[in-house]
C-alpha cells in the first residue's frame, strides 16, 4: 500500500482522469442495466422438483397466473345471488386481458340420465332446484361456494405467458378496476387477490421504498455525518466515494449484462453502506492528519498508508463472506452472493481513489474539532474505556456467556416462508384470509400421478389411483377438497354412463388441466393455505406418508407433490438454510484470515465473540418474539457479519500501530496504555460509522412493508450489539490477553 500511496501523490491529476473516465463509462453501463421481473426466479433451482413444476405447467398450463375474486356479504346460492355472480363473470369475461373465467355457473354438472348442464340455465327454468344444487352439489359446495353460501370465489386466468411483472401489471390494473366497479354497483362485496396480485403489488411496494428508501437515508446519514465532522468538504469528501463506488459496481454489472433480480436488488443499499464504513474511518485519519499540521495531499497520503492495508483486509472479508453464497445449490443465492462479492471490491477500489483526490483538492475538510481529546468524545471516552480494562474478566466472562446463552437460543431457530409474509394487511391480505377460512388452502398445490404412456393403462386403472390420493388429501382439513378428473366423473350418476363416455362431454379446458392421457399424466389439485411452517411442515409430512402407501400399492405410478406454493416453499426454506451454512462457512474463513494477517491465531480466536456476540443476539430476539427465520433476516446476518468484521479489523490494526509506536518509544507495547489509545483512536471512527448506519438503517422502519420494519429493527439492533462487541467485549478480552501474557512472563 505505500507504492500505492506514494504513486497517488506523484500522480493525482492521472487517477482523477482515470477516475473521470471510469465514472462516464460506469454510467453508461448502469442505462444498461436489465431487471429479472419475473416471480419464479426468485426460487428458480436445478433440482428435479423445479424442473417438474416447470414440465407441469407448459403441459396442465401456468397455476401461479390465476386472479381470484372474493364475493362476500350475501347469499350466493339463491336465484338472486347467482344472478349476480353471474353478471360479474360476464363483466370479467369481457376484459382483453382475461382469458377464461370459472366460477360455479361454470362448472358442468349432470342431469338424472347423464346429460350435462349449466347451473345458470338451470336457475332460468327451476331456480329451486338450481339453489338446492348451489347448496349441495360436492363439485360447488366448499370449492366455488363456501360451506354456509356466504362466499364465492371467481377464477380470472390470464394468459400462460404472463409470467413477468411488467406482463403482470396491466391486467391486474384493468381487474382491480373492475372488481372495484362490481364492488360499487352489484349487491355483495367484491374483492381480488391471488398470487399474481400480491406479487404485482409486492415488488411495487419493493421498487418504491428502494427508491424512497434509499433517498431518505442518504439525506439523513449525510446530515448525521455534517453534524458529526461539521465540515460540508468532510461531508462531501464522505459521501461521495461510496456512491461513485455504487456507480462502477453497478456499471460493471451492467456491461456483463448480468440481470438484476428482487433479491440482488437490495446490492445498492448494502455496496454503500459498506463502502461508507470505510470511507468514515478513512476520513477520521486525514482529520486527525491535518490536526497534526499536515497539508491536504499528505493527509490523504497518510490515510492510504495507515488504512489502506485494513480497508483491503475489511473488503476481502466481507467479499470472502458474500463470496461464500457462491458454493449454493440455489441460483438466486449463488447470483446475489457473486454480484454482491465483486461489486464491494469495485466499491473499495472507488473509495481508496476518489476519496484522497476530494481530500487534497477540499480546502474545508480539516476543518472543525479534529481532535478527540478537545471532543467530547475525549470528556467521556477516557474514563469508560479505563473502568471497560479494569473489569475486563468480568466484562469478558460476561460476554462469553451471554453469547452462549443467545447462542443457544437461536439454535432453535427454523427458516420459513409466506408469500403474504412481507404484505401489508391490507385488502389484498384480507381477501386471501377471508378465502382461505372459507375454502381452506387457495394457493396452488397438486399431487402428479405419472405413468409410462406406452403402458397401455386406461381410466379404469388410473381412477382407483386418483380415488386414494384424493383420500390421503380429503384427510387433511387445511387443504381445499381435493379435485381432478375422478371427481368430475363422480359426480355423473351412478349406472348412467361409463367413464370414457362423459369424458367428452366435460369442457375440455377443465380436462386439458387434469388429465393429459397422452402424456402418461393426471393432476389432483388441493389448494394449500398461507400458514407457517408449524402447520404446514406437518401437513406434508402427512401427505407424503399417505402418498407412500398409495405408491406401494400400485407400483405401476409415480407420486410426487408439487405446485407454485410447495416448489416456492420448499426452494426458499432451502435457499435461507444455504444462507445460514454459507455464513458458518464465511465466518470460519473470515477469521482465519485476520488470524493470518495479524500473524497471530489467538487474535483470529479473540475477535470470534465480539464478531459473533451480535449475530447470536438478534437470532436470539428472533427466536423470544416468535419469528422465524425469513429470507430478509438470513440475509441481514451476512450483511451483518461483514459489518462487524470490518471494525474489528480497524480497531486490531490500529492496536497494532499503537503497538508498533510504544516499541519505537521504548515503552512495553502490551500495556493497558495501549489498548487505551486504540480505543480512543479508532473507537471514535466506530461510533461514527455505526450512528450513521442506524440512521440509514432506521429509517427502513417507516416501511409499509412487514419485513423492510423488521430488517430495520434487528439491523439497528444488531449495529449496536455490534458496537458493544467491538468497544467493550474486544478491548476487555485482550486486557485479559495482555494479562495473562504478562503473568507468564512474571512467573518465567
Amino acid at each position: 500500500m505505500e507504492r500505492y500511496a506514494n504513486w497517488f501523490r506523484d500522480h493525482r491529476l492521472a487517477l482523477t482522469l482515470v477516475a473521470a473516465a471510469l465514472s462516464s463509462v460506469a454510467a453508461l453501463g448502469v442505462a444498461r442495466l436489465r431487471f429479472d421481473d419475473v416471480p419464479r426466479a426468485i426460487f428458480a433451482s436445478d433440482d428435479a422438483g423445479y424442473r417438474r413444476l416447470l414440465d407441469i405447467q407448459e403441459e396442465f398450463g401456468a397455476d401461479d397466473n390465476d386472479v381470484l375474486v372474493v364475493m362476500d356479504g350475501r347469499d350466493w346460492t339463491t336465484a338472486e345471488g347467482l344472478a349476480v355472480l353471474a353478471e360479474a363473470a360476464r363483466r370479467a369475461a369481457e376484459l382483453e386481458e382475461v382469458v377464461d373465467v370459472l366460477w360455479a355457473g361454470a362448472v358442468p354438472l349432470f342431469d338424472g340420465v347423464g346429460g350435462a348442464e349449466n347451473l345458470m340455465d338451470l336457475a332460468a327454468e327451476d331456480p329451486a332446484r338450481a339453489e338446492n344444487l348451489a347448496r349441495s352439489n360436492p363439485l360447488l359446495r366448499g370449492r366455488w361456494l363456501s360451506e354456509d353460501g356466504r362466499t364465492a370465489l371467481l377464477v380470472l386466468r390470464l394468459p400462460p405467458d404472463a409470467t413477468s411483472i411488467g406482463a403482470l401489471e396491466p391486467p391486474i390494473r384493468s381487474i382491480t378496476a373492475l372488481v372495484h366497479q362490481i364492488d360499487l354497483e352489484l349487491p355483495g362485496r367484491a374483492r381480488v387477490t391471488g398470487v399474481p396480485p400480491i406479487r404485482v403489488e409486492l415488488y411495487r411496494l419493493i421498487r418504491r421504498d428502494q427508491v424512497r428508501f434509499f433517498l431518505i437515508a442518504g439525506v439523513l446519514c449525510s446530515l448525521t455525518a455534517l453534524a458529526m465532522f461539521r465540515s460540508v468538504g468532510a461531508l462531501v469528501a464522505t459521501t461521495l466515494p461510496p456512491l461513485v463506488g455504487g456507480l462502477w459496481a453497478f456499471g460493471a454489472i451492467g456491461f456483463l449484462g448480468v440481470k438484476i433480480d428482487l433479491l440482488s436488488g437490495v446490492l445498492s443499499m448494502v455496496v454503500v453502506v459498506i463502502a461508507l464504513t470505510d470511507s468514515v474511518h478513512l476520513m477520521i485519519d486525514v482529520r486527525h492528519s491535518r490536526a497534526d499540521g499536515l497539508g491536504p495531499v499528505e493527509s490523504a497520503t497518510q490515510a492510504i498508508r495507515h488504512l489502506g492495508i485494513p480497508c483491503l483486509l475489511t473488503t476481502l472479508t466481507t467479499a470472502i463472506g458474500f463470496g461464500s453464497l457462491g458454493l449454493a445449490d440455489v441460483p438466486a443465492i449463488r447470483h446475489f452472493g457473486l454480484l454482491a462479492a465483486g461489486a464491494v471490491s469495485i466499491a473499495f477500489l472507488a473509495v481508496l481513489s476518489v476519496l484522497p483526490l476530494l481530500v487534497s483538492v477540499l480546502p474545508s475538510v480539516g476543518e472543525g474539532r479534529s481532535d478527540p481529546a478537545s471532543s467530547r468524545w475525549g470528556r467521556w471516552a477516557p474514563p469508560f474505556v479505563r473502568w471497560v480494562l479494569r473489569h475486563a474478566r468480568g466484562v469478558a466472562v460476561a460476554g462469553v456467556i451471554s453469547a452462549v446463552l443467545c447462542g443457544w437460543l437461536s439454535l432453535g431457530l427454523v427458516p420459513e416462508n409466506r408469500l403474504t409474509e412481507a404484505l401489508p394487511r391490507g385488502e389484498s391480505y384480507r381477501a386471501l384470509m377471508d378465502a382461505q377460512d372459507a375454502f381452506g388452502g387457495v394457493l396452488p398445490s397438486y399431487v402428479i400421478v405419472e405413468w409410462d404412456p406406452g403402458a397401455q393403462l386406461g381410466l379404469e386403472e388410473l381412477l382407483p389411483v386418483l380415488g386414494a390420493v384424493e383420500e390421503v388429501l380429503g384427510r387433511e382439513r387445511r387443504l381445499a377438497p381435493p379435485l381432478s378428473i375422478r371427481t368430475l366423473l363422480a359426480a355423473v350418476p351412478a349406472g348412467l354412463t361409463i367413464p370414457g363416455a362423459i369424458l367428452p362431454l366435460l369442457p375440455k379446458d377443465v380436462t386439458k388441466r387434469l388429465l393429459r392421457l397422452d402424456l402418461g399424466k393426471a393432476l389432483v389439485a388441493a389448494g394449500s393455505p398461507d400458514a407457517g411452517r408449524e402447520v404446514i411442515e406437518p401437513l406434508y409430512e402427512r401427505v407424503e406418508s399417505g402418498l407412500a402407501a398409495v405408491r406401494r400399492a400400485h407400483p405401476d405410478f409415480e407420486l410426487h407433490i408439487t405446485g407454485t406454493d410447495y416448489v416456492a416453499r420448499t426452494n426458499i426454506n432451502r435457499m435461507i438454510d444455504e444462507l445460514a451454512r454459507s455464513l458458518a462457512f464465511a465466518a470460519v474463513l473470515l477469521f482465519g484470515l485476520i488470524a493470518f494477517e495479524f500473524r497471530s491465531p489467538r487474535i483470529g480466536l479473540v475477535s470470534l465473540l465480539p464478531n459473533l456476540f451480535p449475530l447470536v443476539l438478534v437470532g436470539a430476539v428472533l427466536r423470544l418474539s416468535g419469528y422465524p427465520l425469513q429470507m430478509a433476516s438470513a440475509v441481514l446476518f451476512t450483511v451483518l457479519l461483514g459489518l462487524a468484521v470490518d471494525d474489528t479489523i480497524h480497531f486490531l490494526a490500529r492496536l497494532r500501530r499503537e503497538r508498533r509506536s510504544a516499541v519505537e518509544r521504548g515503552e512495553d507495547p502490551d500495556a493497558e496504555r495501549v489498548l487505551e489509545e486504540t480505543f480512543l483512536t479508532v473507537g471514535r471512527g466506530i461510533i461514527a460509522t455505526t450512528s450513521v448506519l442506524l440512521v440509514g438503517f432506521g429509517v427502513v422502519g417507516w416501511s409499509p412493508l412487514p419485513t423492510n420494519r423488521t430488517f430495520a429493527a434487528l439491523s439497528c439492533l444488531g449495529l449496536a450489539a455490534a458496537l458493544l462487541g467491538d468497544l467493550v467485549l474486544l478491548p476487555a478480552i485482550l486486557a485479559v490477553r495482555v494479562r495473562s501474557r504478562g503473568s507468564r512472563r512474571e512467573r518465567g
